[in-house]
């Protein structure tokens, strides 16, 4: 249901974006929009019913006043009136599918446990760009401490595991043993 709803928005600015460059300042307005909405003083601002969509929507041009443009504005404007936001995670993912084939990409997001030197992203960037057959690769990247031994990495609907977790997993499975996590 909520694929349904997000397609015609992701398709709208896959419509928009004509340059490879453009979908950068687009994903970087989404992904902050995403981050505000999580903020309790803006889910109060877009739930009060008393709060106009005017209002409303000025008060996210404040939170959000370095990631925005006139069409991403537009955007939101729609997005309120149609009361859609829970459906931005999934405008996002939506989105990166149909720039993927439409630029011949691949979107992966990392989560590694510190910050990778140059020769790991690179290393990450060339499998990533042979596993998926893309000319262009965008990594985006989760620090998260708990992810033991190596990287989880998740590039267009399916992940691999590289952490000591996940390898262990893999031990446990071929045993027949519960999983860790």
């Amino acid at each position: 249901m909520i694929n349904q709803i997000a397609r015609p928005y992701a398709t709208a600015i896959a419509m928009l974006i004509d340059k490879e460059n453009e979908q950068q300042k687009w994903f970087k307005a989404l992904n902050a929009l995403e981050s505000v909405l999580n903020q309790a003083l803006i889910q109060t601002l877009i739930g009060d019913p008393r709060i106009s969509n005017e209002v409303r929507l000025q008060g996210l041009q404040c939170a959000l006043k370095e990631s925005g443009f006139p069409a991403f504005w537009r955007l939101l404007d729609v997005l309120l009136e149609n009361k859609r936001f829970h459906s931005i995670p999934a405008i996002i993912r939506i989105l990166q599918e149909l720039l993927a084939k439409k630029f011949n990409m691949a979107f992966a997001n990392v989560r590694i446990p510190e910050q990778p030197t140059k020769a790991i992203e690179k290393k990450i960037r060339q499998w990533v760009s042979h596993h998926c057959q893309a000319d262009h690769v965008q990594l985006s990247w989760q620090l998260e401490p708990e992810v033991l031994g190596g990287l989880i990495i998740e590039v267009n609907g399916q992940q691999l595991d590289r952490s000591l977790f996940g390898r262990l997993d893999k031990v446990k499975q071929s045993l027949g043993v519960e999983s860790c996590h």
